[in-house]
């Protein structure tokens, strides 16, 4: 906010909660004994924006929302391996999951999840202009 404009347009996307959901049932079935892990996993996934904090945070920094677009997108891998191994994947999120639960938790995700994986990335298109 402190470098815009006045009448200043912000444009952001972001994932939802929600995101990867059908990932994060199995992940959470394979900690079903380790109740430390799962409460790693429960916050991991908890951290994702929301149509109102997105909103909230944007109104705190005295921007106001002009523009909500929210889409569901789909992202397919062949099998959990694949998943693991995909660029994107890595880059964004195979760190944190070790975090969580080891290797040993993602190995064994891996292999339940052994056919054609679709996962749900819910996702939101943010506009808002500053605010005198």
């Amino acid at each position: 906010r402190r470098v815009a404009r006045p009448g200043a347009t912000i444009a952001l996307t972001t994932n939802l909660q929600g995101h990867m959901r059908e990932l994060y049932d199995v992940f959470d079935d394979v900690l079903r004994d380790d109740e430390a892990a799962k409460r790693r996993l429960h916050d991991h996934v908890a951290h994702r924006a929301t149509i109102p904090t997105v909103r909230e945070l944007l109104e705190a920094s005295r921007f106001e929302v002009t523009r909500v677009v929210e889409k569901t997108a789909r992202m397919r891998f062949a099998n959990g391996t694949a998943l693991l191994n995909h660029h994107f994947i890595k880059l964004g999120f195979v760190d944190e999951w070790l975090k969580i639960a080891g290797d040993d938790a993602l190995q064994a995700i891996a292999e339940r999840l052994a056919g054609e994986i679709s996962l749900t990335i819910p996702m939101a298109y943010v506009e808002a202009t500053t605010r005198s």
